[in-house]
Order: C-alpha cells, then structure tokens, then sequence
C-alpha cells in the first residue's frame, strides 16, 4: 500500500482519503434514511392527531410556500444572470 503512484500521490494517503470519503458517503445516506424515517413517521401518526381539515389547510400553506420560494429562487437567479451578462 505505501509508495508514490506516478502523479506522485502517495498511495497510503489516497486509500485513506478514499475510506474517508466512504465513511462519510455511507454515513450522509443513512442519516438521509434515518430523518426520512422519522418524517414519514410524524406524518403517519400525526394524521390521526390533527383533523383532516387542519390537515389540508397545513398542506396547503406548505405549498404555496414551496411556490413563493421557486418564484424567489427563479427572479433572483434572473437578477444573477442578467447582471453578469453587462
């Protein structure tokens, strides 16, 4: 494993650097599970906690600010964009 490779990288800092990048690769997707678990989880069990009223009114108000933010996200990325091309 020890030795410089031909770009002069040592090889034992490459492996180690790639095992790192796997650790926290491996790590990054089984927190990604872990909160989408415990999303799903609240959504499940919190339906029965809230009317189905109360429900749809919170759906809704997550939507249209999922829309107000796209419209955000898009006129500021035009203000980028426009500005760079002067």
């Amino acid at each position: 494993m020890m030795g410089i490779n031909r770009n002069g990288i040592g090889t034992t800092s490459l492996y180690y650097r790639v095992n790192r990048c796997s650790v926290f690769y491996i790590g990054h997707i089984l927190s990604d599970f872990a909160w989408y678990t415990v999303i799903s989880t609240a959504i499940s069990k919190g339906k029965k906690l809230i009317s189905d009223t109360v429900y749809s009114s919170i759906a809704l108000l997550l939507g249209i600010f999922i829309i107000a933010f796209s419209f955000y996200f898009i006129s500021s990325g035009w203000k980028m964009l426009s500005s760079s091309m002067m």
